[in-house]
């Protein structure tokens, strides 16, 4: 074996290696593409499920808000007609104690 040879067989050993490194960088580079396009659609997912979390929380909210205030107007309602059975309750208990007065005397 030349010395020409051996130059010609180190050059070809030395340029696969270099095509097998470049191989794997760009397959390195390839998956970091991807990877960086996973991050940003997870990312954007992320920022409309935050986005619709906080719609439904505010629908909620305003839902929870508008049945407290039909609660408190029915509680209201019950309010002044127990008032108003008690009202009726007392005139009618003076009315009967008051024709016992006068059945008494």
């Amino acid at each position: 074996m030349g010395l020409d040879d051996q130059f010609i067989m180190e050059r070809s050993e030395a340029l696969s290696t270099i095509k097998l490194q470049l191989e794997h960088r760009r397959s390195k580079e390839a998956t970091v593409d991807q990877e960086t396009k996973n991050l940003s659609f997870w990312r954007a997912r992320l920022k409309q499920i935050n986005t619709e979390y906080a719609i439904m929380t505010s629908e909620i909210k305003a839902r929870k808000k508008a049945q407290l205030r039909r609660l408190y107007s029915s509680i209201d309602d019950l309010k002044k007609e127990q008032e108003e059975i008690i009202r009726l309750k007392q005139a009618f208990s003076g009315h009967i104690q008051k024709g016992e007065r006068e059945e008494r005397n």
